[in-house]
Formats: C-alpha cells, structure tokens, sequence
C-alpha cells in the first residue's frame, strides 16, 4: 500500500494508502498537477499531522527543501511524533531550493539524499 501527504507551511493534499495500478497512476496525475497554495515549508506541522494520521507500519521518506526553522528538533524527535518510527523507518532526501542551492545538513546523523 501507499499512500501520499503534500506540505508546505500547512497540509494540503492527503492521499490514503491504497492498492494497485489504478491507485498508483492517480496518486502520479495527482503529483503531477498539484499546485501547492501555501508558502514556505513546515515539516513541524506535517509530521504532527502523520502521527495523527499515521496507523500502520510504515516506511516514511520525507522529501523536502528543508527551509525551515526548528526542523532539526522536529526530525530529531521524530521517534516521538511518529510512534515507533525506528521500526517503521524514517528516511530524508532534499532538493535543490532557490538558485541551486542545496538543503542544510540533516541532524542527528541521518542519511540524507539529494535528489
């Protein structure tokens, strides 16, 4: 099963994990023509809303700019917002933000893949 949350400085997509082909080629068109409304980025706030959400064993990979402040502490900590996620697996990657620039380095040791 997979499923999809979309964030900026609120969430604004949720996307429950489903099955199949069928599935998988609507959760890509939603991908595609998503057009976020908010600004900036608060993985703070989306990672409180997956821990409400989030029921079953998961892999998690959050995939972001990492413009944002206090992120450091919310991804560290995330053990605690996503109960057991060192069973579930939690893995980052960052993308180029304004002008090529990079994402900051993760916390706490965590892999951390530019995509």
């Amino acid at each position: 099963m997979v499923g999809l949350m979309a964030f900026t400085d609120r969430v604004e997509k949720v996307i429950p994990p489903g099955r199949g082909n069928r599935h998988v080629m609507q959760m890509i068109m939603d991908i595609l023509t998503f057009e976020p409304q908010g600004r900036g980025t608060s993985i703070t706030g989306a990672l409180e809303y997956l821990s409400r959400l989030q029921k079953r064993r998961s892999i998690i990979f959050l995939i972001s700019d990492f413009y944002d402040e206090n992120y450091k502490q919310a991804l560290t900590a995330a053990s605690g917002v996503i109960p057991k996620a060192e069973k579930r697996g939690f893995l980052t990657a960052g993308v180029p933000g304004p002008a090529g620039t990079g994402p900051p380095c993760m916390p706490g040791g965590r892999r951390n893949w530019p995509l």
